[in-house]
């Protein structure tokens, strides 16, 4: 993920590869950047692509600025989050042809959730560390982008936790600042509403 500070890993291993003799693109995530208007659709396969994308074709454009062009195959790394974005990046330049110039040489994910749905349910199932955070995500963000799993925060979550949990997910809370204090609990069970139609089940 791009970032514009100097002391993160993603800044080092930008420049890791850049190190190599590469030609490195770091695309932020939509909203994430500095002054990004919105909310981070996350793990959203079409924003993936389009913010990938997108950069590789500004990177391609500022090296014909200086005269010389980039190798069509791209070789796509991403840890975390990252590793599915990989993945996803690299299926859009292989089969669905996401760019007439660039096409997928190389890919290495690392460390993500590639199995999202088992990821949310073993999360919903308190079965992995700092477990409320990414459904509470997952369910705040496909709620705003395609609706249907709850009307009002309070048909999710449990209270006092469905008067903030959206507002925590704006791109300017830190993940320290959305698990401590008021910010949330460390598990899912306190946080979700459990019932006949919970908003899991219902997507």
């Amino acid at each position: 993920m791009a970032t514009v500070r100097t002391d993160t890993n993603d800044y080092r291993a930008a420049l890791l590869f850049a190190s190599t003799g590469r030609a490195v693109s770091a695309p932020d995530y939509i909203s994430l950047g500095r002054n990004s208007p919105g909310v981070h659709p996350y793990a959203d396969p079409r924003a993936t692509v389009s913010a990938s994308v997108d950069a590789l074709r500004s990177a391609r454009s500022v090296v014909h600025g200086e005269g010389r062009e980039l190798e069509r195959e791209v070789q796509i790394s991403g840890f975390s989050q990252g590793g599915p974005a990989a993945m996803t990046v690299g299926r859009a330049l292989q089969r669905e042809g996401a760019d007439p110039y660039f096409r997928l040489g190389a890919l290495a994910p690392v460390g993500g959730p590639f199995d999202l749905s088992a990821f949310e349910a073993a999360a919903a199932d308190d079965r992995i560390d700092k477990s409320a955070i990414y459904p509470a995500y997952f369910v705040t963000a496909w709620n705003r982008m395609y609706g249907g799993l709850y009307d009002s925060p309070g048909e999710a979550f449990k209270s006092p936790y469905d008067a903030t949990v959206e507002g925590l997910f704006d791109g300017n809370h830190t993940q320290r600042q959305i698990q401590l204090g008021s910010a949330g609990p460390a598990a899912y069970r306190p946080l979700l509403r459990q019932g006949r139609e919970p908003p899991l089940g219902r997507f």
